[in-house]
Order: structure tokens, then C-alpha cells, then sequence
């Protein structure tokens, strides 16, 4: 707990250095604010972003396959997207 910390300048010392490191903005008013900038380490990588992207496009690509309508003409069978 923070009233029983050993060394609370220390403590206050690393809470500036976060405040600072961490800017908020309130970019829509009533909402919560939101980091101005994220540092390097806190972002994810573009190859997490990459996999993430092709992981949602699959989904997509199922959730409309299974949308899809089946009509029987005689022998031909007509997919409709």
C-alpha cells in the first residue's frame, strides 16, 4: 500500500516519471482519456498487427461463406453471395 511504502519519494519520483512518459487527452468530451502518445515498447509489432489483420479477414471470410444461399436448377447448383 502506498501509505506504508518504504521510500515514498522514491515512489512519487517514479509516478512523475510515469505521468510523463504517459500523457493523457481527453479526445472525446465524458469519455475516458486516452494515452497521447505510446511508447515504443507498448506498441504491438507489425507482425502481431499483420497476423491479427489476416486472423479477422478469415473470420469475415467464414461468417460470409456461411451467409452464403445454395439454389438447385436441375443438375447445376447456383451459389449466391
Amino acid at each position: 500500500m502506498p501509505v506504508d511504502e518504504i521510500n515514498p519519494e522514491q515512489r512519487t519520483n517514479e509516478l512523475e516519471q510515469k505521468r510523463k512518459l504517459y500523457q493523457l487527452k481527453e479526445n472525446v468530451p465524458g469519455a475516458p482519456k486516452q494515452v497521447v502518445e505510446l511508447p515504443d515498447d507498448e506498441r504491438f509489432s507489425n507482425e502481431y498487427q499483420v497476423c491479427s489483420a489476416r486472423k479477422s479477414r478469415m473470420a469475415i471470410n467464414i461468417i460470409n461463406f456461411s451467409n452464403l444461399k445454395c439454389h438447385a436448377n436441375s443438375s447445376t447448383v447456383l451459389l449466391i453471395w
